[in-house]
């Protein structure tokens, strides 16, 4: 078994803590249990994976889907530490830069309907969210069931660029989306091209049709000059997000060239900023709303400085993970509840937060290390398991490293092709992580 040692000490209280293996064995109580990533033996070829979801439990709860950018769909069990290949299929993207098939969503009522909701690239200038009705006993026939639930984008946009997020249902089956500007970011402001927003609709559930309402609560009517699906909107390139415990939601916003945003919609119609603003606001802030937590791009970056094993690299990705919140079995025995995992997708630190429910952060620690996450779930078993990109992808202009003796302090160089961390190497394809606690 291969574990990635990549953390500072996990503060837990050595005589309360009993911690449990997977297994359920109990390990010795140690002040010195640290959060380590397990890596999960994936059959068959993982390469660019962007997401997976686990499926409710009709199919005993440890199966998964994961996504890959060309539009490959694999279907899988999880089975301890390895996960079984059952099938897959391929649907239909364009694929190139930041596009492909990037999201992928669950319908709350899937064990009755079967729905799997994906967000892909149509082109360089347009982005959809497609539906279809999932049917492991014949794969070949699943891309025909594909109904588009809604389409977004402009003729302007010239690259494959900050296109989709992360999509995710209210529990009253309302599907959200975190709309990227498409590298316009004229079309942010006036919140009327659903570009560089926060998006929520209802979707249409006849299995032979498609199309969406507006969902209850949004902000703007039509004939109001502004988007009815929009809920919030002023984003550069909402990438990874989640709807919490409280029923706000939480994202990562990738910035230009000055900060990454952590931005927290707590009512409809906010406007975060974009591309007024980068960063906390300055200046004349008057309907906007501050983004939670900020961070720059350049080495001495606080949260980059905190973490030993900080990626030598200036170039920054921010994300929002998974909230730890009434899991099924509880594997970090109180040390996560509530709290919201989020990190940086180049420097590669991942701080554990929370906050009140006025929005007040009681609590913001770095907890672990691992670069190119690019989603993150809990499993039926309680743990949160995480994806990754290839790290080789650092040798193709995504978060290149800076060489070394740019900066005299601690951190090694790092190799392009081959990333070494704590004795161990890891090369070209995607992989899927289980978070564990572990004695040092």
């Amino acid at each position: 078994m291969r574990y990635a040692v990549l953390v500072s000490a996990f503060f837990l209280a050595a005589c309360s803590i009993s911690i449990q293996s997977r297994a359920g064995d109990p390990l010795p109580a140690s002040e010195n249990a640290i959060l380590t990533f397990e890596e999960i033996d994936v059959e068959g070829s993982l390469m660019f994976l962007t997401g997976f979801r686990f499926l409710p439990p009709k199919g005993g709860g440890s199966e998964f889907l994961a996504i890959l950018q060309d539009g490959t769909v694999l279907h899988y069990r999880l089975e301890g530490n390895r996960a079984k290949k059952l099938g897959g299929f391929s649907l239909p993207v364009h694929h190139k830069h930041d596009c492909g098939l990037l999201s992928i969503a669950v319908d709350p009522d899937f064990e009755n309907n079967q729905y799997v909701y994906f967000a892909h690239c149509v082109s360089p200038q347009f982005t959809a969210v497609t539906r279809i009705t999932f049917d492991p006993g014949n794969y070949a026939a699943i891309p025909a069931s594909a109904r588009e639930i809604i389409s977004f984008g402009t003729p302007e946009a010239v690259y494959s660029l900050h296109a989709v997020g992360s999509i995710g249902f209210d529990p009253d089956g309302t599907l959200w989306i975190f709309t990227g500007e498409k590298d316009v970011s004229s079309a942010v402001q006036g919140a009327a091209q659903n570009l560089g927003a926060l998006l929520r609709v209802m979707p249409n559930r006849d299995p032979n049709a498609g199309g969406y309402l507006p969902a209850e609560g949004n902000p703007f009517e039509e004939g109001s000059g502004k988007s009815p699906v929009t809920y919030a909107y002023g984003f550069r390139m909402p990438w990874r997000g989640i709807r919490d415990s409280k029923g706000w939601y939480v994202v990562g916003d990738v910035g230009a060239n000055i900060f990454e945003e952590l931005n927290v919609v707590t009512a409809p119609g906010q406007n975060f900023g974009w591309p007024l603003h980068e960063g906390p606001c300055r200046g004349n802030c008057t309907g906007f709303t501050q983004p939670i937590l900020s961070w720059g791009h350049h080495l001495k970056e606080a949260f980059r400085k905190e973490d030993p094993f900080g990626a030598f690299t200036e170039h920054r990705t921010g994300w929002v993970g998974v909230e730890y919140h009434d899991p099924p079995v509880d594997r970090y025995h109180g040390q996560l509840t509530d709290k919201i995992l989020y990190g940086d997708f180049c420097a590669g630190w991942i701080r554990a937060l929370r906050f009140d429910g006025n929005g007040t952060l009681n609590a913001n620690d770095h907890v672990a290390h691992m670069e190119m996450t690019v989603d993150w779930t809990v499993g039926p078993d309680g743990y949160i398991y995480t994806g990754t990109y290839p790290l080789s992808i650092t040798d193709h202009g995504v978060c290149p490293r800076l060489p070394p003796g740019t900066e005299e302090d601690h951190i090694p160089a790092h190799s392009h092709i081959i990333h070494t961390v704590r004795g161990y190497e890891t090369e070209g394809g995607s992989s899927i992580w289980r978070v564990v606690l572990k004695d040092r």
